[in-house]
């Protein structure tokens, strides 16, 4: 469970060093699992961390 934002900063560049991937930034055509990777990493971060208003 990712629930700081250093845990997050931590296993997007895990993520990024199992692909291979020595950029910071996906390129904006192309990098799919890459892209989807980091969405689903923030979705994690963002549903356990309860930020803003209203919980969950």
């Amino acid at each position: 469970m990712i629930q700081t934002k250093s845990e997050l900063e931590y296993y997007l560049r895990k993520d990024r060093e199992a692909l291979g991937i020595s950029r910071r930034c996906p390129r904006l055509v192309g990098d799919d699992i890459w892209k989807f990777e980091i969405a689903l990493r923030k979705h994690e971060y963002y549903h356990n961390a309860v930020i803003g208003c209203g919980g969950g």
